[in-house]
């Protein structure tokens, strides 16, 4: 799949990961309409908050913000979500 966007990578990954955009703005500590608005490109996020974003999705900072690197698989995705979850005490 071709994710040209930070959003577009951000929405792919949470596909993935089967999780809505508040369930990851509870576990990166932002409101789900942040999130949102990075999906619909409505927001440009700081850095800080794309890393929470890629440490709870299980992603390189480097491959969210630009593509490049190794693409996460469902089980590495599924993984952080896990641990985020435990780390957090987030049930959703």
């Amino acid at each position: 799949m071709m994710n040209n966007t930070v959003g577009k990578r951000l929405r792919w990954l949470r596909y993935v990961g089967e999780v809505t955009q508040a369930e990851v703005g509870a576990l990166a500590e932002l409101s789900s309409a942040y999130v949102g608005h990075i999906e619909n490109g409505r927001r440009s996020p700081l850095a800080e908050n794309l890393a929470s974003i890629a440490l709870v999705l299980g992603c390189s900072l480097d491959w969210l913000c630009s593509g490049t690197g190794e693409q996460p698989t469902r089980a590495e995705v599924f993984g952080a979500l896990t641990i985020a979850r435990d780390s957090r005490g987030v049930e959703l």
